[in-house]
């Protein structure tokens, strides 16, 4: 914790100049220091530095990291960099990711990944056990759907209305209403997909029986 409280210090005081010798050393604590703490601390004091600090090696390296605190952070970091690298980087790691790791991939295929990302998720939602994190990854899922063609928007709708009728915790169904609710909206000008979405929101409405739920579909 004194190392890692050290490097927020000096990220926050640093000048515009930067020894190299520093920047060597952190990086040599962003590969090998114990703490994972210490190893976050110092892949940020890196990044500080724009260009002259953590490269693209350096986050290919990180991303190994046995924290997925770790690992996630330096994969945001490397998408910014190195977007074909970091999508490439992901599909090895999804099977073993965990944690803030498979939020930050699935955010990441959510943003840049097509139709052949639709299995990726249709198995996350399933694995994922913390209510934060399974929410989170519905959203995500929604907002990866849709940003695909209507083809695989249409394949994901069956994972939507499982999720929205069959999940036990009332707030998790909820968050994949309001992905189905935006799917409504976004399509509310085209009559096919606009007529199989409402039937899933009115089967779900049927089913439902927390009135919480039941208010936002207007009941």
């Amino acid at each position: 914790r004194v190392r890692a409280g050290a490097l927020q210090v000096l990220k926050n005081v640093q000048s515009s100049g930067d020894s190299p010798d520093l920047s060597q050393a952190i990086k040599r604590m962003l590969a090998t220091d114990k703490e994972a703490s210490v190893r976050s601390a110092a892949l940020d004091y890196l990044n500080s530095l724009g260009e002259a600090g953590v490269s693209v090696s350096d986050l290919e390296k990180s991303i190994q990291d046995p924290s997925y605190r770790v690992a996630a952070k330096s994969l945001k970091l490397l998408a910014k960099k190195d977007l074909d690298k970091a999508l490439s980087l992901a599909s090895e790691l999804e099977e073993e990711a965990r944690g803030s790791l498979i939020t930050t991939i699935a955010t990441l295929y959510g943003e840049n990944g097509g139709a052949e990302k639709l299995p990726f998720f249709q198995k996350t939602m399933k694995s994922v056990t913390g209510f934060n994190e399974k929410y989170m990854m519905i959203q995500v899922f929604g907002a990866y759907l849709l940003n695909q063609d209507m083809a695989t928007q249409e394949r994901g709708l069956e994972d939507l209305k499982r999720i929205s009728i069959e999940e036990s915790a009332w707030f998790i169904r909820l968050s994949g209403i309001q992905v189905l609710s935006e799917m409504a909206f976004r399509h509310r000008e085209s009559p096919q997909m606009l007529g199989k979405v409402s039937a899933i929101l009115e089967e779900v409405r049927l089913k439902e029986s927390n009135t919480k739920v039941l208010q936002l579909l207007g009941q």
